[in-house]
């Protein structure tokens, strides 16, 4: 006891001093007067702390509390809170409102990981190269960025066992790939539908309207859309029969994502329709597709794509010379006059009463195709030059042919098959043109820079124990044959 020793022991004095120490004593129990304890009093004490009464005294406050308490027990008749929350005891019921906002807080916080995560395995095994998840969500993009458009045609009154086309086509100089989302064709009546790629245009025929998705969007498709025409079918893609009165879509459709074509720059697509109702019907086609601007890339002097698949052999050209230095003129021409490379592209600068040309005469090896892009300015023709030359030995036949001017006509050239003299004259569009010379198919084609077919002529045979192939183009300066300016932009060679 903390008083203990105040007990007066047997035979004990009762003196002053052990009277107020008794009444101090009683002070302190009562608090009536203020008394002062020691740090001695109360670091070490020998004896128990017990209240006067059960259940009324408290160690430390609210405000103030003990840093620590240690013991080896602790026994409590009624509750412990900890951080403001009662210990749950053994048969207390058990309360979840104190803390079930915070677990749904968690739950919710847990569920949208869960949901954050499905969506990024979805995105993953479900993207497209730009990121987008589904064909409707890539082309809603499109349409509000304006780059999604729209073309038709009604094709009225077809005859029994008539076909009519429409012509798809990127341009090589669009700089945009082109992604077809739907080919739409209804009939009253059934039909046939077939698709071709890679195809040759001879004549382009009446330009589709095309409508940009976006309305008030200025931003204009680079695709040349059309109906009629005159083409070249390339190989047969899709081909399909149309019930009549029934919607196809010849070529995917929105929901169809694995159906959808892309065309890259220089590619085309020809869309065939043939009537087989028994009788005259209509037709109509609309095409649904949206254009990606594709990184800048330098353009040679012409614009025009040498590896355009209008004339690029299938595997592509063995070796092409785009004449951006002096070097690359040196290692085609195996003789060359008044020529040099300027701008990036071969010039000519012969003096007054001569000529200048570049030639690749080869005498042991062979070419299947050969192509060359120049352009030739002509001035006045008294009489005809020739402007470009291609001879080339097959299995011991020679092909020629030429184009020259034509004489008395400036405005004129000449596409000439050497062997057989057969001659086709075509406008000169001062631009400009790309001859294209096919020792496999026995064929020479000119072409303008939107790959329309100037002229055309069959190759003929002409025995010859020679071997190898000569390449020629030649500019005039001489007033009795043409004045002409010849530029050269590209030579393309396929062995």
């Amino acid at each position: 006891m903390a008083f203990d020793y105040l007990r007066p022991k047997p035979k004990t004095r009762i003196t002053s001093a052990w009277g107020n120490q008794l009444v101090d004593a009683l002070n302190m129990l009562y608090g009536k007067f203020k008394v002062t304890v020691t740090y001695d009093d109360l670091s070490h004490l020998g004896y128990d702390i017990i209240p006067d009464q059960d259940a009324k005294r408290s160690l430390g406050s609210e405000l103030y509390g003990w840093l620590n308490i240690y013991g080896h027990y602790g026994y409590f008749k009624e509750n412990v809170y900890v951080q403001g929350k009662a210990v749950i005891k053994d048969g207390d019921p058990i309360k979840i409102s104190g803390f079930i906002e915070g677990a749904k807080a968690e739950l919710e916080r847990f569920y949208n990981l869960i949901s954050e995560l499905n969506a990024k395995i979805e995105r993953t095994l479900l993207q497209l190269e730009d990121g987008a998840l589904a064909i409707d969500t890539r082309f809603a993009q499109r349409i509000e960025k304006g780059y999604a458009f729209s073309a038709s045609h009604r094709f009225e009154d077809v005859a029994n066992g008539a076909t009519v086309e429409s012509w798809f086509e990127n341009p090589s100089t669009s700089n945009r790939r082109i992604n077809i989302v739907a080919i739409e064709v209804v009939g009253l009546g059934s039909g046939w539908i077939d698709i071709y790629r890679d195809n040759v245009r001879i004549s382009l025929g009446s330009s589709l309207p095309i409508m940009n998705l976006k309305m008030g969007s200025g931003i204009e498709s680079k695709a040349l859309v059309a109906y009629g025409g005159s083409y070249t079918p390339g190989k047969r893609a899709h081909s399909t029969v149309l019930p009549g009165g029934i919607k196809i879509n010849a070529i995917g459709s929105l929901a169809e994502v694995g159906e959808r074509v892309i065309i890259p720059p220089g590619y085309n697509l020809l869309v065939r329709i043939t009537n087989r109702a028994g009788t005259a019907t209509d037709y109509s086609i609309r095409y649904l597709w949206w254009e990606d601007e594709l990184p800048p890339r330098i353009v040679n002097a012409s614009g025009i794509d040498p590896n355009d698949p209008t004339w690029m052999p299938a595997g592509g050209w063995d070796k092409i010379w785009e004449f951006e230095t002096d070097a690359e003129l040196t290692d085609f021409a195996t003789d060359q006059q008044y020529a040099s490379v300027s701008d990036h592209r071969v010039v000519f600068e012969p003096p007054s009463g001569s000529y200048g040309y570049i030639e690749r005469d080869i005498t042991d090896g062979g070419i299947s195709k050969v192509a060359i892009c120049l352009k030739d300015i002509v001035s006045s023709v008294t009489d005809i030059h020739m402007v470009a030359g291609v001879d080339v030995i097959v299995d011991g036949n020679l092909y020629s042919v030429s184009i020259y001017t034509v004489a008395g006509d400036p405005s004129k050239l000449e596409l000439y098959d050497e062997v057989s003299g057969t001659s086709v004259h075509f406008t000169n569009p001062g631009d400009w043109i790309v001859l294209v010379v096919d020792l496999v198919n026995k064929i020479a084609r000119v072409y303008d820079r939107n790959k329309n077919v100037l002229a055309e002529v069959t190759l003929s045979p002409s025995s010859t124990t020679q071997t190898g192939y000569w390449v020629y183009v030649e500019e005039d300066n001489e007033s009795d044959y043409t004045i002409d300016d010849v530029e050269v932009d590209w030579i393309a060679i396929k062995y």
